[in-house]
């Protein structure tokens, strides 16, 4: 769950306002990459958590 926790209060809460100021347009394209990185860490832990 760290990864996600990570994700989820560095991404929403505190970097957003400063990536958009340094990354522009390509900041969609960086949290959706993100957003699936972080997808596959959640599948990981669910799949290790139902053994």
């Amino acid at each position: 769950m760290i990864g996600v926790a990570a994700m989820i209060g560095a991404g929403i809460f505190v970097l957003t306002g400063i990536a958009a100021g340094e990354a522009g347009p390509g900041l969609l394209l960086a949290f959706l990459l993100n957003g699936l990185i972080t997808l596959f860490t959640a599948a990981s832990y669910a799949e290790l958590g139902s053994c």
